[in-house]
């Protein structure tokens, strides 16, 4: 073999792993909701990838598995049995709903978007109801167990919407609040009136044993 075609052959050695290194940079940079990992074999100068796709990226439905509410004028009061959900605010008392989701982040998959619905049975227009999740730190509470004196407090951004004017769903949007609960622990979500103690009105809502109208917490996974 001559000295000039041993350049040449060099040349194109080179180059061929130049392309390799190349596409290996491509690939690593790429913005998709999945994870590529590229591989160049120093002996075959190949490249291999591999991804993980979410596994549920339509709307997932998921229904409370458990809720209460809480009332200040009864601090040691448990109402987890009763059929209905309350939300008020008066000069002598105030009340406050509490509501729990099963939450699983499906293999691969990020959070785009978590609606909150509870249907409001009587409600009292003109307020604004805002919802926190459950400090996560605080313990973990149950149905049976919850009441103003020992429930935990909300933390985070309230996310408020306003009060209907006859029976309808209620939604609030709470992408955040479910995204820090996969991530730091899951304690709930609680529901109150923002201005507490001011005026006298009261939200009643329908609670998971009403078959029909059970509350649900609705995720788009991407």
């Amino acid at each position: 073999m001559t000295v000039a075609r041993r350049v040449r052959r060099t040349v194109r050695v080179l180059l061929a792993l130049g392309s390799a290194a190349g596409v290996t940079v491509a690939l690593a940079q790429v913005p998709a909701q999945g994870a590529f990992t590229a591989v160049s074999g120093s002996t075959g100068n190949s490249v291999a990838s591999a991804a993980d796709f979410c596994t549920a990226p339509g709307p997932t439905t998921l229904y409370s598995v458990g809720d209460s509410w809480t009332d200040f004028s009864a601090q040691a009061a448990t109402h987890g049995g009763d059929t209905f959900l309350k939300v008020s605010s008066s000069a002598s008392t105030t009340a406050r709903t509490w509501l729990r989701f099963g939450l699983t982040r499906p293999a691969g998959c990020f959070l785009t978007s978590a609606q909150l619905q509870v249907r409001a049975r009587t409600p009292a227009a003109g307020r604004t109801i805002d919802v926190y999740r459950g400090d996560p730190l605080a313990p973990q509470w149950t149905s049976s167990t919850i009441t103003w004196g020992n429930q935990p407090s909300g933390v985070g951004t309230a996310v408020g919407n306003g009060s209907l004017t006859s029976a309808d769903w209620q939604t609030w949007t709470v992408t955040d609040h479910v995204r820090e609960q996969l991530r730091a622990g899951n304690n709930g979500f609680v529901l109150q009136d923002r201005n507490e103690g001011a005026g006298a009105v009261e939200q009643i809502y329908e609670d998971l044993q009403n078959a029909t109208y059970p509350p649900t917490l609705v995720l788009v996974w991407g």
